[in-house]
């Protein structure tokens, strides 16, 4: 197969990303081995840029996803696209009317499709919902292509920046 013809296999037609072909909702225990499968499949070309530590706390395990999907203010969502969950959200409502994205990732062979999108819109919708002054993230610069993804919808990239198991990462914000 050549790559065009890869490539066109791998992204979603725009004509079928419709709100018929897709439904965002908080997940399900039923879902937290296929959230496990869309963080290692989003995060795996980009192993070699984390430390191992980083990296397991970007993965996280499936008990870990359970944990998440119980804490209070927090929200796991999902996007399914033809019965199969391509990505997925977490989101925390901190004490300063703030949204926090704790965590986003789509699989690859369905990103640049128009996921991210839906996801980060809905994120922005819920936060509205709550009153929320503020979106924010943190990310890591190898991500090149969540960033351009951020940026799109808003988000710009502050001063604060942390050190995260070995690596740094930075904050992006969005003013609502």
């Amino acid at each position: 197969m050549d790559r065009h013809a890869e490539r066109e296999k791998r992204v979603m037609p725009s004509h079928l990303r419709t709100e018929y072909d897709t439904e965002i909702r908080e997940a399900k225990n039923i879902d937290i081995q296929s959230i496990y499968e869309v963080l290692s499949d989003a995060f795996q070309s980009y192993r070699q840029d984390y430390t191992e530590e980083a990296y397991n706390a970007t993965v996280i395990s499936p008990d870990e996803i359970e944990k998440r999907m119980n804490e209070k203010r927090t929200e796991m969502l999902v996007i399914v696209y033809h019965n199969k969950i391509v990505g997925t959200a977490t989101i925390t409502m901190t004490r300063n009317s703030k949204l926090y994205i704790r965590s986003m990732a789509v699989r690859p062979h369905i990103q640049r499709s128009g996921i991210g999108s839906l996801l980060l819109e809905e994120i922005d919708m819920r936060a509205r919902q709550k009153k929320c002054t503020i979106i924010s993230l943190e990310c890591y610069e190898p991500l090149t292509s969540a960033i351009k993804l951020y940026e799109k919808h808003g988000f710009r990239r502050t001063e604060k920046t942390r050190s995260y198991h070995g690596i740094t990462i930075f904050e992006m914000k969005k003013e609502l």
